[in-house]
């Protein structure tokens, strides 16, 4: 019968029995076009923002504090975006396919020569 079916959307669920749990905000903005859309535009804004720091610190460290070698400067700020963008995606649910060791070696590590 009609009511004993679950619903179409995990949002639209009352809570009242097993497995109809209210959907956390997250799912939801990531369900719908306009939340992917700001997850979109928010994500280019937090990396222009960041990526505007980043030159700004180098800059600042390299002329203040006279250090000389700005390829390791460069491939530091290289190591932390990687550490903070893997801690982002894991912290918010992203990027959950796992990548071959081949994968990796073959259309990824090429990238970072070229």
């Amino acid at each position: 019968d009609a009511g004993s079916r679950s619903p179409t959307h995990s949002w639209t669920s009352s809570g009242d029995g097993p497995g109809t749990e209210p959907a956390t905000l997250w799912a939801q903005i990531q369900t719908t076009c306009c939340g992917r859309r700001f997850l979109a535009v928010s994500s280019c804004v937090a990396w222009a923002c960041a990526s505007n720091g980043l030159i700004v610190v180098n800059k600042v460290i390299m002329s203040t504090d006279h250090f000389h070698y700005p390829m390791a400067l460069s491939s530091l700020g290289m190591l932390a975006s990687s550490l903070c963008a893997s801690v982002a995606c894991r912290l918010l649910g992203l990027g959950k396919r796992e990548l071959s060791l081949r994968m990796q070696l073959t259309r990824i590590l090429p990238v970072g020569f070229f």
